[in-house]
């Protein structure tokens, strides 16, 4: 039997049950209250104390860049989150679609095709995935272990939470430093399965794609000529590019679900790209950072991987879509019917206007415009730069 393509999305899901974000799809009322005190205590308090600590920031670059990494990240979370607790329905659909009989084939290409970007998309979850969790260990756990084993001085890992006393936050280091961890880990979480999810879902369209196309191709030699005399193999023929014309249009159905889905999370996620890239990069000139070499690394692969990856499948899928007008003229249609031919110009005229992902129907998900994020983001570093030296020359 073969596996259903959301199979590939379980991961994701059994995090978002565990983090609290599935409340539509779980019935269970006692679920529903330890979501409801899980988002209160870690998400909305957590944010809350996040934008208290940036009014009370002391507005000297060098103090306030160091505080403004993790808010920005922030800012893209939040319509991840958003994206999961009111977009659950569309995302069942997408699920649903993906696991429908044309989607997941009757033909050992399809089925082959099908299993190769499945297991495509676990490797990327699990690079994702560890990559999230050496950051974490980076600018957490290190640090704490330092602490219990040498003494060295604790700072908290996410900000310094500047509303609070320097009394009341010295005297209560570890449960601060214990919240936050905590806090960051879950956050860290949606992160990186929402940004994953995007791209799987991108991926797995994709695919459909590229098996479309090589049916097309292969409509011409799906059967033997000798077999069937020529009436017979002129309906045999139509009835598959019937077929591939109904897969493309449930395609081009599924390209518009999921975009729905994560059209505004995409949009601030490209939005927020030019100001967490440019603020990575000024970081690495801070002592601040200087013993959290593993860290920035980290950070800055995850954050340009979440915003480069959904760019450049999202380019491949418009090139794969385009190739549909052209992989259904190598098909053997000369000697076929005037139907068939009617057919075909059908499918021929709809392949004309290519799929094309937005954020928002404002600008594409494609490389050109992972490539303008960042020169945008590297144009406002050096700036931030000349700043920073006006700034270090002015105290010296």
């Amino acid at each position: 039997m073969v596996e259903p393509l959301s199979k590939a999305f379980d991961n994701n899901v059994w995090f978002w049950k565990i983090f609290a974000v599935w409340i539509q799809e779980v019935g269970n009322k006692y679920y529903k209250c330890y979501a409801v005190i899980f988002l209160i205590s870690l998400y909305f308090l957590y944010d809350g104390l996040l934008v208290l600590n940036l009014i009370y920031t002391p507005r000297h670059i060098e103090t306030f860049v160091p505080e403004l990494i993790f808010f920005v990240t922030e800012m893209a979370v939040l319509f991840k989150v958003h994206l999961l607790l009111f977009k659950s329905k569309s995302i069942q659909k997408a699920f649903e679609m993906l696991d429908c009989e044309t989607f997941t084939g009757d033909t050992e290409h399809q089925i082959e095709t099908n299993k190769r970007f499945k297991s495509l998309y676990k490797k990327y979850f699990l690079i994702y995935f560890w990559v999230c969790q050496i950051c974490y260990v980076s600018i957490v756990l290190i640090p704490l272990f330092i602490y219990f084993i040498n003494g060295n001085e604790l700072h908290l890992p996410i900000c310094n939470y500047y509303f609070l006393s320097e009394e009341n936050r010295d005297n209560n280091i570890l449960s601060w430093f214990s919240y936050q961890a905590i806090a960051d880990y879950v956050h860290m979480t949606y992160n990186y399965t929402v940004d994953t999810f995007i791209s799987g879902l991108i991926m797995m369209g994709l695919a459909q794609f590229k098996v479309l196309n090589v049916k097309l191709a292969m409509i011409k030699s799906s059967m033997d000529k000798n077999d069937l005399p020529e009436s017979k193999l002129d309906a045999k023929m139509h009835q598959d590019l019937i077929k591939c014309i109904k897969h493309y249009a449930l395609l081009r159905e599924y390209c518009q679900i999921i975009e729905n889905i994560f059209g505004t999370s995409m949009f601030f996620q490209f939005g927020v790209g030019v100001l967490s890239n440019c603020i990575t990069l000024y970081a690495f000139l801070l002592p601040y950072f200087e013993s959290q070499l593993i860290f920035l690394t980290t950070y800055a692969s995850a954050m340009t991987m979440e915003i480069f990856l959904p760019g450049y499948l999202g380019t491949l899928l418009h090139y794969e879509s385009a190739e549909i007008g052209r992989a259904v003229y190598q098909c053997d249609w000369i000697e076929r019917s005037e139907s068939f031919k009617r057919s075909m110009r059908l499918l021929v005229e709809r392949s004309k206007t290519p799929i094309e992902l937005t954020a928002l129907k404002i600008f594409p998900l494609s490389v050109t415009t992972f490539i303008a994020i960042m020169k945008t983001a590297y144009s406002s570093f050096t700036l931030l730069r000349v700043v920073h030296n006006r700034e270090s020359s002015d105290y010296n």
